[in-house]
């Protein structure tokens, strides 16, 4: 089961401000609780202080009584490094409105292995006047929400090839658009692999800086 919720603004926050000025929220993983999971996410730039924020458990819970802040029970936890207590605070400052609850829904295991993105001839698979963007292609772990990110990315260096006309075939287009996008998917793909793998121990680090600025740099 998951709540999720926002904040507004959180530059108000004195704990959570020097995150802030670092651009990415380095808040992730189960903050030293068995069976809990959480993460927080940036909006963007224009949105400097807008936070989103998931928090999850695989405990059962009861309607009316489990809430965010029972899930990051202080009791509960093993954390020493002051994050359950940043997390607890964002989760505080949501207003209930803002609050929503999401059970886990049945769901098959989906591969995240590096086999679930093999390289085929340097392509993820399609063929002829057909590709595939988004998940379809490339399944990423929910660790930063770079799944989603790299759909967007894939729509929109698709959509720039095509406009160019009709210089070549459409066959053509889509081998190019697999192609050119293979490399960063890959990397990005690895880094949320291992962040995915790192975040279920409670090991998560903020990315490197060079690496951030990449990611963020976009297509």
């Amino acid at each position: 089961t998951a709540f999720r919720g926002h904040v507004d603004d959180a530059r108000g926050m004195k704990e959570i401000e020097a995150l802030l000025e670092k651009g990415f929220i380095p808040l992730a993983g189960n903050f030293g609780i068995d069976g809990v999971i959480g993460s927080v996410f940036n909006y963007n730039d224009k949105l400097p202080g807008k936070l989103a924020w998931v928090v999850g458990t695989y405990d059962p819970v009861v309607a009316g009584t489990t809430t965010p802040l029972t899930i990051l029970d202080l009791e509960k936890s093993s954390d020493e490094s002051g994050d359950l207590q940043l997390m607890r605070a964002l989760v505080s400052r949501t207003s209930a409105p803002d609050v929503h609850f999401e059970p886990f829904p049945e769901a098959s295991v989906i591969d995240f292995s590096e086999e679930a993105l093999r390289s085929m001839n340097g392509r993820w698979g399609g063929k002829g006047r057909l590709t595939l963007i988004g998940d379809a292609a490339h399944a990423f772990p929910a660790a930063d929400g770079q799944g989603g990110s790299q759909a967007f990315e894939d729509a929109i260096v698709l959509t720039r090839l095509l406009e160019q006309g009709p210089k070549t075939t459409i066959d053509k287009v889509l081998e190019e658009f697999e192609v050119s996008r293979m490399e960063r998917v890959t990397k990005i793909h690895a880094d949320q692999t291992q962040r995915f793998a790192n975040a279920s121990k409670g090991k998560m680090v903020p990315w490197p800086q060079d690496f951030m600025s990449w990611v963020f740099k976009g297509v």
